[in-house]
C-alpha cells in the first residue's frame, strides 16, 4: 500500500487512463457473458424446430461480430493500462535522473 501512497500524485494525474481501461474491461467482461447466451437461444431453437437457418446464420453473425468487439476492446484496453505504465516509468525515469 505505500507503493500507491507514493505513486498517488502519478494515478492523480492520468487518472483518465486508468478510468478508461476499468471501463473497457468492465465492458469486456459484459460481452463476453452473450456469447454463452446466443448459444443456448440457437440449440433451444434448432432443437424444438421454431429457428429458420436464416435466423441462426443472424446469431452465428452476431457471436462473430461480439468476437471481433472484445478482441478490438481488449487491444485498446492494453494500450491504456501498458501506455501507462510505460509512460510511468519513464516519469520515475526522469525524475530519478534529475535527482
Amino acid at each position: 500500500m505505500r507503493l500507491f501512497a507514493q505513486l498517488a500524485w502519478y494515478f492523480r494525474r492520468e487518472w483518465r487512463r486508468y478510468l478508461g481501461a476499468v471501463v473497457l474491461l468492465i465492458i469486456i467482461a459484459i460481452l463476453q457473458l452473450l456469447p454463452p447466451k446466443l448459444v443456448g437461444v440457437i440449440v433451444d431453437g434448432v432443437t424444438h424446430d421454431v429457428m429458420p437457418a436464416a435466423t441462426v446464420m443472424k446469431w452465428i453473425g452476431v457471436m462473430l461480430l461480439i468476437a471481433v468487439m472484445v478482441y478490438l476492446l481488449r487491444y485498446v484496453w492494453r494500450i491504456f493500462l501498458f501506455g501507462a505504465s510505460y509512460q510511468l516509468l519513464w516519469s520515475c525515469a526522469t525524475i530519478s535522473t534529475a535527482s
